[in-house]
């Protein structure tokens, strides 16, 4: 007998299911945008209503959500319309 003929068949490895670390969200198109701007509008509130700090950090971490699945370009485009959110509703009180 050869040893090599006596083999248990290929060796498989577990099978291991990848990790979503990114991809394309499956909403409507526009609605992340939106929701980008809806953050940014929260973020500049919690600069008017102090007692609100925590809408800082709820609306940043959400939008690192959103970017970490985009692609350039479309997390490009969210940030932008999160910051033009945050400065238009973040600079009427000042003056």
């Amino acid at each position: 007998m050869n040893p090599a003929e006596h083999t248990a068949g290929p060796a498989t490895e577990p099978a291991v299911e990848p990790v979503a670390t990114g991809g394309p969200l499956s909403w409507p198109p526009g609605t992340e945008l939106l929701a980008a701007a809806l953050l940014g509008g929260l973020h500049s509130l919690s600069l008017v209503y102090t007692q609100a700090w925590w809408l800082q950090i709820m609306s940043v971490s959400a939008l690192v959500w959103l970017v970490a699945r985009a692609s350039p370009r479309r997390a490009a485009a969210l940030g932008m319309g999160f910051g033009t959110a945050w400065l238009a509703g973040s600079i009427w009180w000042l003056f």
